[in-house]
Formats: structure tokens, sequence, C-alpha cells
């Protein structure tokens, strides 16, 4: 019998079809467990939610949106491990401690869920979106000394430099918008520790580069709570890409900006804010700036670093110190009780003066203050992990290949874990309560690996904020301001009142 030309192009054809049969039997066999293992575990399915997910968003009640969503999800199976089929993706959402420890603790789940991918537009591979973990390790190698103890010190006075700004701007003001007003005060927080450049921010109302986060903010929260504008392919024909696109480049340029005019020292930007380059060795660029030259880093991996920091310093420590003085200002008892403490800690002739390092140690009662603002109201509600291989969680299998989110929102408010879960009460952490439950019942920093970097530096600027608003003034709601019980929160990608709230700050002497 001869081979013919035909008969080896039959043969070459049946391999290459048995070929493809074979691999599309093993996606098959893969796809096939991963939506078997997925489906065991009580939820939503994906028609469910792909059609419906807008109605099921609440618009009325204490959560709205996507907040409202999850807290209904999640309460409707009672905190135990659930899971969403978001189109293709499955995500399963965790409240527990117990079941929050298997994820954050291990230190193998390192890698952010791909909702984080859309943040690296701006964000590149800075410390919160990398997840390559040799470049973030690198990276956070070199961060750490920069944010050490002995730097905060020096930080105290600008922290209070730009409170006192703050506190002159709301003197006597019965309407102060105030995540505006702190929103402002944070921004020339961080670039001036951060950067070592004062930006004038709270010299004006109408901040460029907050404006344009912000905008970036909300097109990130409509990309969350709409499936279909999730997926790359439908964002990039959308208006949406535009909006983000152009906020996210004025920004990139501003962040350039700033790496030029440290080197000219004084200026105004082509961006058109006026900056001024404070002289102190111990900002966080100028340490960079060497460190980077010594480990033989790129520029890029510089200025992802920079936005990052400005953007997680920015947004978070701005959000909670709002909501601290919202709480404060609804709860005149314990606002009382805070400024008894810094009457204690600030006699009368020192009572214009900057805090110490050591007066910020004894603000224990504002630091419970805080905690239980972070508690309520954690910047950022739920953390997202991608998981490489099987995990067993509290007798459920979370496949590889699907999402784990730490819904820590739901945590904070578990009645298992805090009484009356839902009321302002900063006696949660006195050290007795705090002693009986896990650590992972309260982490609005996140937990294990890759837990904030900036969480020390955000306790010592809230306090030094805080605490210098405090010290002179009575702050009460504004007129026009939600009862308590009608405040109203969503997600914008980090937390957020739906409604502008005003606050009045009254001299106390």
């Amino acid at each position: 019998m001869f081979t013919t030309v035909d008969n080896i192009s039959s043969v070459r054809a049946s391999l290459v079809v048995a070929l493809l049969s074979t691999v599309l039997l093993l996606l098959w066999k893969t796809y096939y467990k991963f939506i078997q293992l997925g489906n065991r575990i009580p939820g939503i399915g994906v028609w469910n939610l792909a059609f419906g997910l807008m109605n099921q968003m609440p618009k009325d009640g204490p959560h709205v949106g996507l907040l409202g969503f999850l807290m209904n999800f999640v309460n409707s199976h009672e905190g135990e491990p659930c899971r969403i089929w978001l189109l293709n993706e499955l995500c399963v959402i965790l409240t527990k401690p117990k079941d929050i420890e298997v994820v954050l603790g291990n230190v193998k789940i390192f890698k952010k869920s791909g909702h984080y991918a859309m943040m690296k537009r701006l964000m590149g591979q800075g410390l919160f979106t990398a997840d390559d973990f040799a470049v973030w390790r690198r990276h956070r190698k070199i961060i750490t000394p920069t944010l050490h103890f002995n730097i905060l010190k020096d930080f105290v006075p600008i922290f209070y430099k730009q409170a006192t700004k703050l506190a002159n701007k709301t003197k006597d003001k019965e309407q102060v918008n105030i995540f505006s007003a702190v929103g402002l005060c944070t921004l020339d927080s961080i670039c001036n520790t951060a950067m070592g450049i004062n930006i004038f921010a709270q010299d004006s109302d109408n901040n460029t580069f907050l404006q344009d986060f912000y905008s970036i903010l909300k097109v990130w929260h409509t990309r969350m709570t709409n499936p279909w504008i999730m997926l790359d392919l439908m964002f990039n024909v959308s208006r949406y890409r535009e909006i983000h696109d152009n906020a996210a480049d004025r920004m990139k340029y501003f962040t350039n900006e700033i790496l030029h005019l440290k080197r000219d020292k004084y200026g105004v930007n082509k961006s058109g804010v006026t900056v001024r380059s404070e002289s102190r060795s111990t900002a966080f660029l100028d340490m960079m700036l060497t460190c980077w030259s010594e480990h033989g880093l790129s520029d890029t991996e510089l200025k992802d670093e920079i936005i990052t920091l400005i953007l997680a310093g920015q947004e978070t420590t701005a959000t909670v110190n709002s909501f601290a003085l919202i709480m404060l200002a609804y709860h005149q008892n314990i606002q009382l009780k805070v400024q008894e403490e810094l009457d204690s800690i600030f006699e009368q002739w020192r009572e214009n003066d900057c805090p110490s390092f050591e007066d910020l140690q004894k603000m224990n009662y504002l630091e419970m203050v805080i905690k239980e603002t972070l508690r309520l109201f954690p910047a950022l509600p739920i953390i997202g992990r991608a998981l490489n291989e099987d995990l067993q969680v509290n007798n459920v299998t979370s496949p590889a290949g699907s999402t784990v989110g730490v819904f820590l929102y739901g945590t904070h408010r578990d009645p298992d874990l805090y009484p009356s879960p839902n009321d302002f009460n900063p006696d949660n952490f006195l050290p007795e309560r705090q002693s009986k439950r896990s650590n992972y019942s309260f982490v609005p920093f996140g937990a294990g690996i890759r837990n904030c970097i900036g969480q020390k530096y955000a306790m010592v600027q809230m306090k030094t904020i805080l605490s210098t608003l405090l010290r002179r003034y009575r702050v009460s709601p504004g007129s026009g301001s939600p009862p308590l019980d009608n405040l109203q929160l969503m997600i914008t990608s980090s937390l957020k009142p739906k409604h502008k709230i005003n606050l009045s700050f009254t001299p106390r002497r």
C-alpha cells in the first residue's frame, strides 16, 4: 500500500482534530468543575444578576446602591460564604473573621481581584494595584523605611499647619461642606509630606487634581455596578473611557510636573496649579529619589508609587476624618469627652500650640473615636483577592480562578461581634473589649501580607487634624443636614454619604 499526499493530509487533519478535541475536552472538564464547585455555594445565579442587578440595588434606606445590595445579600445568608456569578466570573463573599483569616492570613493569596485592573490605567504597578509579587516586594521594601515613626514625627507640624488653615476657613461658619473642606486639607497634607511640595489646594474650592480624581472614582463605581461596562471591550467604546482617560492624563501630567518642580524648587506648573517646594529631606519623594537611583528602578515605577501614595493617602484619610467629624457632630456627649481629654493634654497656655508626637500618643479616647469611625465607615468597604488554586473556606470550596470578596463593612456591623452594631460607640475599642475579638473582626487597613503600608501615617494625620479642630470648635450638624437615622451610605469606590452633609463650627471660647 502506497502513502499518498492525500493520505498524509488526511492523517494530519485527523491529528489536528484529535488535538483540538482533547484540548476542548480538558477545558470543558476544567470549566465544568469550576461551575460545579461554584454552584455548590449558595448565592445568586448569573442570569439573575446580569439582567436584574440594577433592580436589586436599594435606592432608599441606610445603605443604597451596591452597598445596600451587598448588605442585603450577606444578611440573607447569615454571614456565611455566598457567591455571585458576575457573567462568567465567580465571586465568593466572606464576612466572618474565621473565614477572612483563611484568605488574608494566607501569604500565597497575594494577587488582587480583576476589579483592581481598571485602576491600573491610573496607578500602574504601584503598591495598591501591583500583581507581580517580585515588583510589589521590591517596592514595599524601599517604601517601608520612608514611613518610619521617626519620619512621621517630622510630619506633625505640617499636618498641624494644614489643619490650622482648615480651622481658620471654618470659623463661625454654619454651612461647611465637610467632605469638600477636609478633602482639600488632606490633599495639601499628603502633597506636602509625601512630595515636599505645597500645592495650596485649600486656597481654592475648585482644585483640578481633586476634581479629576472624583471623576475617576465615579467611573470606577459605574463600572463596578454595571457588569457589561466592567468588560474592557465594552468600556473602551463607551463615553466613560474618554471621561476616565482625560482625567487620568491630567493627573499623570500633574505628577510629572511635581517631579520637575522638585528639581526646579519653585514655580507654577503648566497645569496652572501654584506650588512651592518645601526644603525638607524627610519628604517621601526626596527619600524615594535616592532609593530609586540606588536600586536602579525606572521613572515609570516611581511615578506609579507617587500617584498611588497621593490617591490612597488623600481619599482614605479624608473619608475617615469627615465621618469622624460627622459622628461627633451628631453625638455631642462623645464630642465633649474628646474635648475633655484634649483639655487635659493641652493646658490653657498651650491651647493653640502644635501638638508634639508625644501629645498624640496620649489621645487614647480620640483614637477610640477614630477606630469606631473606621469600623462603621471603612473607606474601602470590600477587599478582593484572586485565587490561583482551590481554597477550602468554611465547608465550601472556592475554585481556582474565582474571586474572593472580603466584605469588611459587613464584618464591622456583625451583631455577633459588636452589640448594637449600627450605633456609634467608641467603647467598642476599650482594651478589654478588643481582647475578646479576633484580629480579623476589625480590618479597616486590610490584614496579612498586603495590609496598608500607610496606616501609621494615617493615624498620626487624623489625630492631628481632628484634635486641632476640636480644640477650637464645637461641631454640630448644619441646617438642612439629614437626621442621623436618615444618613444614607453608598460605595463610590470608597464609602461616601449619598447626600452632601454640612457641619457648623462654633468657637469654644
